[in-house]
């Protein structure tokens, strides 16, 4: 076992896939309304109805529109009222803070140089997986056609 203290950061690499940050939202909002864990703050959710949510009609008649501009609405709030230049994690790092990508990366780029993140579209990854790999291989430096799928 090495400490990566001891190789240097140098050696580092990342790889960091982004989603089109609507498209994350939206799948998050209805995987998370699925399981019954959706984000709630804003809404006027009674206890009893919290007790168990799937079978509430308040909680199941919520929508991604709904939902989405009231994340829209903290953010706003939550950057305004606090004067915070950096709403990503300040604000929050779930729902719509967790699409703020620039903000995210900017952590990264304080200790690393940009030429060790390599960003893949979500697209790109899940539609040809082959020909990302093959990409991401050859930008990690693996050489005789590694398989990585």
């Amino acid at each position: 076992f090495k400490s990566y203290s001891r190789v240097g950061t140098s050696h580092l690499r990342f790889i960091s896939i982004l989603r089109d940050p609507i498209d994350r939202l939206r799948s998050l909002f209805l995987s998370e309304k699925r399981q019954g864990s959706l984000d709630l703050i804003g809404f006027n959710i009674t206890k009893e109805c919290l007790k168990d949510v799937l079978s509430c009609e308040a909680y199941l008649n919520i929508t991604f529109d709904m939902w989405a501009r009231l994340q829209v609405s903290r953010a706003e709030e939550c950057s305004h009222l606090n004067s915070i230049s950096n709403i990503w994690p300040d604000c929050g790092t779930d729902g719509i803070f967790g699409g703020i990508y620039s903000l995210q990366l900017e952590m990264y780029l304080r200790y690393f140089q940009g030429d060790q993140i390599s960003l893949v579209r979500f697209e790109a990854a899940t539609e040809d997986r082959r020909q990302c790999m093959d990409n991401v291989g050859d930008w990690l430096g693996f050489t005789g056609g590694a398989n990585l799928t």
